[in-house]
């Protein structure tokens, strides 16, 4: 799969390299050569895991991606290592969210209730509609 640098990249709608919309994996490396962030793309869009690292080699931050939407689980850590966040997205919409202290300790959840609209949303995406 092609690997190019963000920089390369011109991300204003849909990502571009060369002038065609990108399919590959874009990313940043730190000025001494650590990888920082990579996003998958397919067809000018984010598709796959897109990941980022803070400058001490921990994982910050990791998701999935589907037409430029987040789809699948979504986790975040602090820099500690320690979990932050874990979500599950299906086609943009988000279903259920834990977040959690530095200590561990539960501090929020969510999840989606099938009366609210987004769980309409939901359910015509999965037949195809648009918003």
């Amino acid at each position: 799969m092609r690997r190019v640098p963000f920089y390369e990249i011109d991300e204003e709608h849909v990502a571009e390299f060369e002038g065609v919309p990108f399919t590959g994996i874009a990313f940043e490396e730190s000025e001494d050569g650590r990888l920082m962030e990579e996003v998958q793309f397919k067809d000018g869009l984010q598709d796959g895991l897109a990941r980022e690292w803070y400058l001490n080699g921990q994982l910050c931050r990791q998701g999935g991606f589907y037409q430029g939407v987040q789809h699948g689980a979504h986790d975040e850590w602090y820099e500690t290592g320690a979990r932050k966040r874990h979500a599950e997205f299906e086609l943009g919409v988000l279903l259920a969210e834990t977040t959690w202290s530095e200590s561990g300790t539960v501090a929020q959840e969510f999840v989606i209730d099938p009366a609210s609209p987004n769980y309409r949303i939901l359910e015509k995406l999965r037949l195809g509609e648009k918003r």
